[in-house]
């Protein structure tokens, strides 16, 4: 498995035609907080997707919360395991998608938490947009009355490449002011968004709803989803 998440590393580099350069050291973008509402940009359906839905930017302080909460509830993480996050940690960006829809048309509310048919990229700084190599859908949809209709919940794993293997560039560099997550859907453009802790200071410490919004998907569960969800790029 740790031989897999290697060779699907190189073969994303590969497979955007990037020529081999001189790599440099990879200053990694960190978010100043991991979490992020959902924000209506443009369109004529913006309450496709409910104003609880959020995104979180799984960072190692987030797995850190995670392993925390799993040994505190008796969990056993398997070193195994660990040792595989890591290594996948160290090659691809995982953002968990926390999304619910209690639209009028509830088929399309349930599609639209799937994200199916939806396109979902990361906006660069210079406006390019960055496609996902994986994306694993983290348990069935959870269904709740809500009136006339019903609400659905869903939590996506939305994973992109860190960096080129080839040159070390990040996917998104240190210098950028923001990081974006987009989903265009229902002709309805939506985003996540995390401002840059550029400045050489301690970020602000989350809040207990956060945290417990961070481990609600636990540590083993994440990291396994993550990883059976490589088995497509052999």
């Amino acid at each position: 498995m740790l031989g897999m998440v290697c060779v699907l590393a190189i073969s994303c580099a590969t497979g955007r035609g990037k020529t081999p350069g001189v790599p440099r050291v990879a200053r990694e973008f960190t978010p100043e907080s991991f979490i992020s509402p959902i924000h209506v940009e443009s369109g004529a359906y913006g309450n496709l997707y409910a104003p609880d839905s959020y995104a979180i930017w799984a960072n190692p302080e987030v797995a850190a919360l995670k392993k925390a909460q799993a040994v505190e509830a008796g969990e056993t993480v398997d070193p195994k395991l660990e040792t595989l996050s890591q290594a996948f940690n160290d090659n691809f960006l995982a953002i968990e998608c926390h999304l619910s829809s209690a639209f009028a048309d509830m088929s399309i509310g349930y599609d639209a938490v799937g994200l199916r048919g939806a396109d979902v990229y990361l906006l660069t700084a210079d406006g390019q947009a960055v496609r996902p190599v994986q994306t694993v859908m983290a348990g069935p949809v959870r269904e709740t009355p809500q009136g006339a209709i019903r609400k659905f919940e869903r939590v996506n794993l939305v994973v992109f490449p860190r960096k080129d293997v080839a040159t070390g560039v990040p996917t998104v560099d240190s210098g950028s002011p923001a990081a974006r997550l987009v989903i265009e859907a229902v002709q309805t453009k939506f985003y996540f968004e995390w401002a840059s802790l550029r400045a050489p200071r301690r970020p602000a410490a989350p809040t207990m709803e956060d945290r417990l919004r961070a481990v609600k998907l636990g540590f083993n569960e994440f990291y396994r989803k993550l990883l059976e969800g490589a088995h497509i790029f052999d």
